[in-house]
């Protein structure tokens, strides 16, 4: 373990992260067809 902080990633950021996810698991495109709201992109960071 090791102490960290969530923070959204937002803009740009969001969407270039999501590209990333989205790679490794497709299914994440999929479900952003089937829902109206934006899913959040949470990046960890250190403290």
């Amino acid at each position: 373990m090791f102490d960290a902080r969530a923070e959204p990633a937002t803009g740009a950021e969001r969407e270039r992260l999501w590209a990333v996810m989205a790679g490794v698991f497709p299914e994440y495109d999929r479900f952003r067809t089937r829902t109206a709201r934006e899913i959040p992109v949470v990046r960890i960071l250190p403290r």
